[in-house]
Formats: C-alpha cells, sequence, structure tokens
C-alpha cells in the first residue's frame, strides 16, 4: 500500500496508555475507501506506530490524546515521514511493521471531510461539521456543536461517488462525504442557507401537493442534477400514459375472461396464482374468501385427531388388563432387572476399590522414595558442617515496587542513596553472578550486603570458609546469597556479594582479571543514628530476571559516544577494556534506563562499577578521565 503524497483520513488510538504509545490506520483518502487487501499489507493489525517527532517531543503525549478518535495524516510533503519499525517484534507485543513521525498527525479540519448523520438523536458527529440525511436527501455541512449551518450549503446526490461507507476498527459502520477538490468535478452544489435542513422532530408539516405536480425541490445552483424519489418518477409516468388511454371495456370482465385463459394451463396457472399472491391486501382478501373451506378443514383434522386419541386409550386399556394378567412374569422382569444392576454396581465399586488400592501402592512407593531422599539430605546436612542455604519461595514483584524496598532499605542501614541507584544497583545482581559492594571500610561493605538480602527477603551465607562446602537445597525462587571477602569464578545457584572497599588490598583482585566483576562504590552518611532494620517478605528473583530481559533496546547515541571516548582513553593507556566488561555495559545501560528511568544514573554506575574498577586494577592513572565524567558523582567520588 502507498502512502506518500496522500492526504489520509485515518483511525487514531492509544493502544498503551502506561506508557503513551499511539498508532493510527488509514481508513481513506479523498479517492476512496483502503480496501481490506490493501490494510492486510500492513502487519499485523493494519496499523502504523506513531512516533514523536524531535520538535514535540513534550507535547506528543496531550496533543495526541487531544485529537480524539479521527486525525488526518499528511504525507503530501516532499520529505518521506514514513519508515520501518526498528523495535517490531511480535513476540514482546509490538506488532507494528511500520511508523509515522507525528509532525504529519493533524486534527481534523472542518472543511475536508463530513459525517453524514441520519438523524440528530444518536451520538455526535466524529467531524467538526457534519451532513444530515433525511430519505433520499442529503445537505449540509452543520457545526456539529451548535448543530446550525456553518460554510457554503450543499446538496449532495445519494449516488454521489464522494460518498464512501467506511468500517472503523471498533466496528462501527460509518458514511462519509469528502467534497471534490476545487479542481475536479464538483458532487455537492451549494444550496440557499435558508433551506438546509433541519432536524426531524422540529421539520414543519409539508403542503399538499396537486395530484398531477411532484412536491417541490429545493433550489440547486448552478447544478443540472437534482435528485426526484424514484417512486415520484414512475407516478409521473403511470398517470401520463393512463391519461393517453381510451375508455376500454369493463376491468372485472376482462380480468375473469384472461383467468380463464390461464387456468388452463399447468404452467400458466401458477403464474396467474403468483401474480395474484403478489398483488398489495392479496393475503387478507384470500383469506377472508377462504375462511369457510378452512373451517370445515379443520373441524375434518381435529375429528381425526380425536378418532386417534380414543383408539390409543382403547390400546392402552388393553395393556393394562394384559399387564394385570401378568403379574408374575412383571415381578420375575423386575427381580431380573435390579439383580443386573446391582451387579452392576458391584463390578463398579469393586473397580473403584482396586484403582484405591494401586494409589495407595503408588503413593507408599512415594514415600518409600521421599524416605530415602531425606536420609540423602540428613547425610548431605551432616557432611556440610551445618552450613545450609536454601532459596526463599518468593511472590511477583514489579521492578519498581523492588528498587523502593531496596532504596529505603540501603538508607534505613545509613547509606546516602536514592531508587533510580537502587535500581541500578538492583539490574546489577539480576544480570551478573556476582557484585562487590566498595564501602569505605569492609564493615560498611558488610552492613550494604545485610541490608540488600533484608530488603528482597533472601538468605544468605557469610563469609563460608569453602564455598563448596555449603549445601544449596533444592527449591524455591528467591534470593541466595553468599557474602565473600573476595572473587572468583562466577557461581551457580547463588549470588555471591563480595564485601570490598575502595582501598582494599590487592588479594581482593587476585581473581578479578580473569573474571572481571562490577564493583559498586557505596557512600555512607555522616553522623551517628540507629540503622533501622526492617524485614521483608521475599521477592521472587526469577520473576523480576524476566521482567529485565524483556526489553533489551540499544545504547543511546550520547551513552555511546562518552563510552567509546573512555575505552579510547583506556586503550591508548595501555589497558584495553575486555570484552566481557564491554558486552556487560551494552546489556545493562539500555536496561537501566529503561528500568530505572535515568540514562544518567545508568551511565554513571556503568562507569563507577565496570570502567573505573578495571582502570584501577590495571594501575592506570584515571584522572584522566575526569573531563569524561562531569556531572556523574559516584565516578567522580572514585576519581579522588
Amino acid at each position: 500500500m502507498t502512502l506518500s503524497g496522500k492526504l489520509i483520513l485515518a483511525w487514531l488510538e492509544e493502544d498503551n496508555k502506561q506508557r503513551a504509545l499511539f498508532r493510527v490506520r488509514p481508513l481513506m483518502t479523498g479517492e476512496g475507501v483502503f480496501t481490506q487487501q490493501e490494510i492486510e499489507e500492513l502487519p499485523d493489525e493494519g496499523y502504523l506506530r506513531v512516533v514523536p517527532d524531535r520538535k514535540e517531543k513534550a507535547t506528543f503525549k496531550d496533543r495526541m490524546r487531544a485529537l480524539g478518535e479521527l486525525c488526518v495524516v499528511d504525507l503530501r510533503g516532499d520529505l518521506e515521514k514514513t519508515r520501518a519499525n526498528k523495535n517490531y517484534a511480535p513476540a514482546k507485543g509490538e506488532i507494528n511493521r511500520m511508523v509515522v513521525y507525528s509532525d504529519v498527525i493533524l486534527g481534523l479540519p472542518e472543511a475536508l471531510v463530513y459525517e453524514v448523520m441520519p438523524d440528530l438523536k444518536g451520538a455526535l458527529p466524529m467531524t467538526p461539521r457534519f451532513c444530515l440525511r433525511n430519505g433520499g436527501r442529503i445537505q449540509g455541512p452543520l457545526n456539529a456543536r451548535t448543530r446550525e449551518p456553518e460554510g457554503g450549503q450543499m446538496a449532495v446526490a445519494p449516488d454521489s461517488n464522494r460518498l464512501f461507507a467506511v468500517q472503523l476498527p471498533d466496528g462501527r459502520e460509518k458514511l462519509f462525504f469528502w467534497p471534490a477538490p476545487p479542481a475536479g468535478e464538483p458532487q455537492a452544489e451549494p444550496v440557499e442557507p435558508a433551506k438546509a435542513v433541519q432536524p426531524a422532530a422540529e421539520a414543519p408539516a409539508a403542503a399538499v401537493a396537486p395530484a398531477n405536480e411532484p412536491e417541490e425541490e429545493p433550489p440547486v445552483a448552478d447544478s443540472p442534477r437534482v435528485y426526484i424519489p424514484i417512486h415520484e418518477v414512475v407516478e409521473r409516468r403511470r398517470r401520463d400514459k393512463d391519461a393517453l388511454l381510451p375508455a376500454g371495456p369493463d376491468p372485472t370482465e376482462a380480468f375473469r375472461q384472461a383467468l380463464e385463459v390461464l387456468w388452463r394451463g399447468e404452467d400458466t396457472r401458477a403464474e396467474a396464482v403468483r401474480l395474484l399472491a403478489a398483488m398489495p391486501d392479496a393475503d387478507a382478501l384470500m383469506g377472508r374468501a377462504f375462511n369457510p373451506q378452512m373451517k370445515t378443514a379443520a373441524a375434518a383434522a381435529l375429528r381425526r385427531e380425536l378418532e386417534d386419541m380414543e383408539a390409543e386409550r382403547l390400546r392402552l386399556l388393553m395393556d393394562t388388563d394384559r399387564a394385570r394378567s401378568d403379574q408374575d412374569t412383571l415381578f420375575a422382569q423386575a427381580l431380573d432387572t435390579a439383580r443386573e444392576r446391582a451387579e452392576h454396581a458391584l463390578a463398579a465399586l469393586t473397580a473403584q476399590v482396586d484403582d484405591v488400592r494401586g494409589r495407595v501402592d503408588e503413593i507408599k512407593s512415594q514415600e518409600s522414595a521421599l524416605l530415602t531422599k531425606r536420609e540423602e539430605l540428613l547425610a548431605q546436612l551432616a557432611g556440610a558442617g551445618g552450613a545450609v542455604l536454601a532459596r526463599p519461595s518468593g511472590e511477583a514483584c514489579a521492578f519498581a515496587d523492588a528498587a523502593r524496598r531496596l532504596a529505603e532499605a540501603l538508607s534505613d542501614a545509613g547509606f546516602d542513596t536514592d531508587e533510580a541507584r537502587a535500581g541500578c544497583l538492583l539490574l546489577l545482581l539480576l544480570i551478573c553472578p556476582q557484585v562487590q559492594l566498595d564501602g569505605a571500610n569492609a564493615a560498611d561493605s558488610v552492613t550494604a550486603a545485610k541490608a540488600i538480602v533484608r530488603a528482597l527477603g533472601g538468605n544468605a551465607a557469610l563469609f563460608p570458609e569453602d564455598e563448596g562446602d555449603v549445601l544449596l537445597l533444592a527449591g524455591g525462587d528467591g534470593l541466595r546469597a553468599m557474602v565473600t571477602a573476595s572473587g572468583g569464578t562466577a557461581p551457580d545457584g547463588y549470588t555471591r556479594l563480595i564485601a570490598g572497599k575502595s582501598d582494599g588490598p590487592e588479594d581482593i583482585w587476585q581473581e578479578y582479571g580473569r573474571e572481571p566483576w562490577p564493583c559498586l562504590p557505596l557512600a555512607a552518611r555522616p553522623g551517628f543514628f540507629v540503622a533501622q532494620e526492617p524485614t521483608h517478605p521475599a521477592i521472587s528473583w526469577t520473576d523480576l530476571q524476566a521482567q529485565v530481559l524483556q526489553d533489551i533496546a540499544e545504547l543511546p547515541e550520547a551513552a555511546l559516544e562518552l563510552l567509546n571516548a573512555a575505552e579510547q582513553a583506556l586503550r591508548k593507556a595501555g589497558a584495553p577494556l575486555p570484552l566481557a566488561i564491554r558486552q556487560m555495559v551494552a546489556r545493562f545501560v539500555p536496561a537501566a534506563q529503561h528500568l530505572a528511568g535515568s540514562v544518567l544514573t545508568a551511565l554513571d554506575t556503568a562507569v563507577s562499577a565496570f570502567i573505573l574498577p578495571y582502570a584501577r586494577y590495571r594501575q592506570v592513572d584515571v584522572s584522566e578521565l575526569s573531563q569524561l565524567l562531569s556531572g556523574m558523582p559516584l565516578s567522580e567520588g572514585s576519581l579522588t
């Protein structure tokens, strides 16, 4: 379907109110209605996604909502305003293959297209002006708000090729009149404003016209096409023909003679009856003529029905007498029937008993397996030396709510944070198997780890001698963490929280070079206060990870430029960033921007958690990056 160069009447809808997403579906142009085949060329539902133009991002949502259900898509300019949708992904809910920029989505002009209304009693018109249909007459336009004539009045022929029936996406069917452009053939002629159609409830009674004169039509200026109802044309011709015919014989006698001729043939007889039955009021007249015969036929049918009922009564009496004489036989049959039913019931009960016994045996088998597993777990517990870590069963929770709980828990514990930075920390925990918490000292890092576990309702093991000796119980879907003093190979089945510090010893980095992990700086508030340690129900870790993986967008252009500059600076210093770090940053920043709501906070967290720790590890002078990190409090704090 070609849309460029056209002025299109379209249906506008907000298909995602939470994210203020809008889309349009083309309905028609001045050349005609879009066919179903043309609509199907815009999979999957025939819509185009509306993308905010750069000039109106601040007013996009309010302006789109103010347009209503109908709008105009003006694609007559020189610039191409439609393109393929880069985010098209039916599996993720984006089913609009094409996009159109919002600067060509306009409100309906008053004199472009008019809805044709049957009366003024129903719903309001969908266009600023509308035409009113009264029988075979269509006149207008009228103002949709005042219901008064407005602009040059027109009388529209009911067979005009500028009338279009449109099926709306919500199932309603509307009739629209799209006047021809000034250079084309006019299909709507101007009339006197005083002759505009009035509402049916207020129209005065028409004067009775003479028998041979048609009702006077409203004058139509400069137009050879004046609409005269078809029944009036037929009646005129009939009266003119009757006036020219000479007086003939009695019509009744002529009909009787013609009927006798027609009745002689089988085919002509049926045709005569069909023609007679098609005449007005033929059913009522023939019903009165046939009424005596119908009464006689009804009485005969009733008499036959009574005779049949009497015969049935006699048969039942004979059957009753025969049953009384065969009482012993019937009793024996009843006993046989009862015995047969009892045998069937006993067989069914036996089958149920066998089924229950089978279930009991199955339950015993399961019990035996569970007892065996119990002994195995007890043996594992004895071998684990008491170190057991279970995963709690969590409940579903939105990412924003979980980030809010984490921000409150860290703030109550004494750390300087906000909801956006807490959201970035939560995202790191979800996508990275191990995260280092860099407080001012190791004790602050442990305090932060405990606050994180409490906020998310998880379970944690603190500084086990050997992580491999900790027994990880199956089941559950909440957070399971181990707080350790150093990192290592990425763990499986739990999250490792490394209690580091910003100026920690070199042995903390002993495994970092082979498999780097994020190191997030945490700043404590000054002063003395009592820490709050509220407990929270467990959150489903699996559900949170699924939310994070829903929308993975591309890196914003500005963020990509800054990251490239930082990577180039490290490369010149002889410490190129590993692929693992670059891939984690590319995954983290778009997701953090979408979930935490701040691209600056996402970028600041990525630099301070991924890039600066690696620069310190490679002993690069990070002060050279200070110009790139202006306005990033976490990163600037890590430079000092």
